[in-house]
């Protein structure tokens, strides 16, 4: 079976109605799963307020909060590729007319493995192409320094600020999209990191500039759930979640045909 174009796959509106009648199947897998990835994709942030001047409390205070964030940062990371390939696989199910029960969330242990190499690998693209786009900003910040001038250091930064805008901030959002359905080919087709990799940039080729209009409507979609009603977003998120699988199955796999209810017997 041919899949759907990319566009008609990953139309938000398609994408939200799927995702509503897969909650609709099986909401209690779907909502704990959002809840724990929501959870998980969070950001532990520690604030501390400087008293009476005591700089040696103040900086143990800090170091003790870099090393409680750092941890629970890696208990969450694991947790999330924990749950990840289950919580994936249930939206699979959900979106294609089937139930899914909470435990199988947690029954696609044997995927943990490369989902964590292949979340290790998606980092360290990320941090790569930071890094590489952050060289050419270090001569600026050289030439600011040593010149000591006011008027030069607003020049350089408006030139930085300029490159950011111009070329860093595009090239990132480039590579970003080209990693987006890592996941899903980790998590449903079984694959490998580095061939996730390779499969996820193939599908993203061509296909970028519809997919990001797409994420961006889904991300204010998720938020309205927030906006109405706080725990909103943990039904927004699940829909959203459960539509981006349909839409991924649906473009890779063709789409999915509801079978057609058992006629009513006559009166």
């Amino acid at each position: 079976m041919s899949g759907l174009g990319f566009s008609d796959a990953f139309s938000p509106s398609r994408a939200i109605s799927a995702g509503w009648e897969g909650l609709k199947r099986a909401p209690v897998a779907v909502v704990l799963g959002a809840i724990i990835l929501l959870v998980s994709d969070s950001n532990c942030n520690f604030e501390k307020k400087l008293e009476n001047g005591n700089w040696e409390s103040f900086w143990w205070l800090v170091g003790a909060a870099i090393l409680v964030g750092g941890f629970l940062g890696i208990i969450l990371f694991l947790l999330r590729i924990f749950v990840l390939p289950g919580y994936l696989q249930v939206c699979a199910r959900a979106v294609r007319g089937q139930k899914a029960d909470p435990d199988q969330l947690f029954s696609a242990s044997h995927r943990f493995l490369d989902m964590l190499l292949w979340g290790l690998l998606h980092t360290g693209v990320r941090l790569l192409t930071v890094l590489a786009l952050g060289a050419p900003l270090v001569p600026f910040g050289v030439v600011g320094v040593i010149s000591g001038r006011e008027e030069v250091g607003i020049v350089l930064a408006v030139v930085a600020g300029f490159y950011v805008l111009a070329i860093g901030l595009p090239v990132f959002t480039y590579v970003e999209l080209g990693l987006f359905f890592g996941d899903y080919r980790v998590a449903l087709e079984g694959s490998g990191p580095l061939t996730a990799l390779k499969e996820s940039w193939n599908l993203a080729s061509g296909n970028r500039l519809w997919l990001l209009l797409y994420r961006v409507i889904m991300f204010f979609f998720e938020i309205a759930g927030f906006l109405v009603m706080v725990v909103g977003v943990v039904f927004t998120r699940g829909i959203r979640d459960v539509g981006t699988v349909g839409a991924y199955l649906d473009f890779v796999h063709g789409p999915w045909t509801a079978p057609p209810s058992a006629p009513v017997p006559p009166s």
